[in-house]
């Protein structure tokens, strides 16, 4: 079971290494995006109808995406009056239970946000003329990694509850 565990873990490591770049990916063509829009709006006097669709969508698989790694890293805002004052085995405790909990949210997000993406399949976005579905399954893709994520977390967490 130790081994398992211990090559899911790397292999989640693996998997984030490549998310992260994707991430970078889609930061850089926002990023340019935007400012190609604002130059084109301001400067040539001319808009791009597209450009605030993509923007949108990439800004939410940055946020659903990114919300994964920051999981795994630890790096997610968090309230830590309790855990503070508890003792290390309870504090491990206490970590564990939050991470069990969590995903049982994240998969309600992987599982809904796919039914919602199904549902609104057939519309398009105006401007890209792309399905809707791909806007609304940024949701179900980032319930995936968040429950692998949370997965790895739990993983080690018991390890530390075990030792």
């Amino acid at each position: 079971m130790k081994a398992i565990s211990e090559y899911y873990i790397k292999v989640v490591d693996n998997i984030n290494n490549v998310v992260g770049y994707v991430l970078a990916a889609f930061l850089a063509i926002m990023s340019i995006t935007i400012f190609w829009q604002v130059f084109s709006r301001y400067l040539i006097g001319t808009s791009i109808p597209w450009s605030e669709e993509l923007a949108r969508i990439l800004m939410l698989y940055i946020v659903l995406l990114g919300s994964a790694l920051a999981l795994r890293k630890g790096q997610l805002l968090a309230v830590e009056v309790l855990p503070e004052i508890l003792q290390k085995k309870n504090k491990s405790r206490l970590k564990l239970f939050v991470n069990l909990l969590s995903l049982f949210f994240y998969f309600i997000l992987l599982y809904y946000g796919f039914t919602l993406a199904e549902s609104v399949s057939g519309q398009r976005l105006p401007g890209l003329g792309i399905s809707m579905f791909w806007f609304y399954f940024a949701l179900s893709l980032g319930g995936f990694f968040l429950v692998i994520n949370a997965v790895a977390n739990i993983l080690e967490d018991a390890k530390e509850v075990r030792s």
